[in-house]
């Protein structure tokens, strides 16, 4: 009888451990569908989040592009007159938004007599007065054609423009912050005719070509800092040569040559602003870098006082 308990025992104690161990695997099995179903779950919200990304990259995208075409930049600086939208209103296609006068390049073509035409000369002050508009209520028009200084001389169809002009478009471009001011747009960043490329600023204001001098060329593409150092250079070294000539110290010879090299280099400050052969000519900056290293080399091998 003793026996009997005892293997009824053991029975019970392995039906306990059969139970135990089809709970244990059950556990599990429930454990790896709640986990399989927390990874599907997740993978689902990860799907929709990224979908909502691509979507609303899309939307930036399309609305970005919306803001560029919706930026209308007048291609020269004029006057706006006769406004035909308001801040709010939708442009649409044909319906024009607005009227732009000129301030500068502004031209009239006047018919002249056959005995007067003998008597003009370029550069003559000009005084037009409108027939529809009384001269007693709204005056006249006064210009002059000065095309050197003249900062209103640019000419859109041939793509000429004065010096001044050039000068003056560097001056009042509202699209250029101060440190591009000092530090420039870039090598070749105004030049107008390439095989290669048009630059940057010179596509903005085509078919102008804004680079009429050295200077303007120098503001545009290497910045105030570079223009006033490579300026600098010249009227420096022009100072110093001017300094030579009056040096007792020198032998006649060298003095002469210290003249005609002061007299070159007060040449090559003009063409700062009468064109750009200092930076398009290398036999031009040749000569001017063979100057200024003789005046290095005279003001380091001059005779002591």
């Amino acid at each position: 009888e003793r026996q009997m308990d005892l293997l009824s025992t053991i029975r019970r104690t392995e039906q306990q451990l059969v139970a135990a161990g089809s709970g244990v695997v059950e556990s599990r099995t429930n454990q790896d569908q709640v986990t399989t179903e927390n990874g599907r779950r997740l993978w689902d919200r990860y799907n929709e989040a990224r979908q909502r990304f691509v979507d609303s990259s899309t939307r930036l995208s399309q609305l970005q592009e919306r803001l560029r075409l919706g930026r209308v930049v007048a291609p020269r600086p004029g006057r706006v007159f006769d406004l035909q939208i308001s801040n709010g209103q939708i442009a649409t296609p044909g319906r024009p938004l607005l009227k732009l006068v000129g301030q500068r390049g502004l031209e009239a073509e006047l018919a002249i007599s056959n005995r007067d035409i003998a008597f003009l000369r370029h550069g003559m002050p000009v005084e037009v007065r409108v027939t529809s508009l009384p001269f007693t209520d709204y005056g006249s028009l006064k210009g002059i054609s000065r095309y050197f200084f003249n900062p209103s001389e640019m000419n859109y169809e041939t793509g000429e423009i004065s010096r001044g002009a050039s000068l003056a478009l560097w001056v009042e471009d509202q699209y250029t912050d101060w440190p591009t001011r000092l530090i420039g747009f870039g090598p070749a960043a105004s030049r107008a005719k390439s095989v290669v490329a048009v630059g940057v600023v010179a596509q903005r204001f085509a078919p102008l070509a804004i680079a009429a001098t050295t200077l303007s060329m120098l503001l545009w593409d290497a910045g105030v800092i570079a223009a006033l150092l490579f300026a600098g250079l010249i009227v420096v070294t022009l100072v110093y040569a001017m300094r030579l000539i009056r040096d007792p110290n020198l032998s006649a010879n060298h003095r002469a040559s210290a003249r005609m090299v002061a007299s070159l280099l007060a040449v090559f400050v003009t063409m700062l602003f009468y064109d750009r052969a200092l930076v398009d000519e290398p036999c031009t900056q040749l000569l001017l870098a063979l100057l200024i290293g003789y005046v290095g080399w005279l003001r380091t091998h001059r005779p002591p006082p």
